[in-house]
């Protein structure tokens, strides 16, 4: 198992390493949208995490998360993703999910209703 910590890589080097890596791995316990994991997502590379709140509502079942305080099941998780490939095929179907979620055809279509929501309503001031 080889693992790169990628610092100061660019957007081309981080999909060549997103395209050619088992699992992308974070211990990041504070997030606010964990926008490399759904990079790594995008390039069908399942995400190991620690499982906080931003985790679990973003990443779902598409991804293997661990309980903050169990860094033996972080290493467990590791050496399973990189042995079988059936449940990297799997989290990677579930992962092409959660990125339609957040395509930006997606996203666009959300702020737009929530523009009309906000924009286009009629003004009604307050009657007292």
């Amino acid at each position: 198992m080889k693992i790169i910590i990628a610092k100061k890589a660019n957007k081309k080097e981080l999909a060549y390493l997103y395209n050619g890596a088992n699992a992308f791995l974070t211990v990041s316990l504070f997030e606010e949208f964990p926008i490399n994991a759904l990079e790594a997502l995008s390039c069908g590379t399942p995400v190991i995490a620690y499982e906080t709140s931003c985790f679990k509502e973003i990443l779902g079942f598409s991804g293997i998360l661990i309980k903050p305080s169990d860094k033996n099941s972080f290493i467990q998780a590791m050496t399973e993703i990189t042995r079988n490939v059936n449940l990297r095929l799997k989290l990677r179907a579930l992962g092409t999910q959660i990125m339609n979620k957040y395509s930006p055809q997606n996203c666009a279509k959300h702020l737009r209703k929530i523009f009309k929501e906000v924009f286009l309503e009629e003004y009604k001031p307050d009657e007292k």
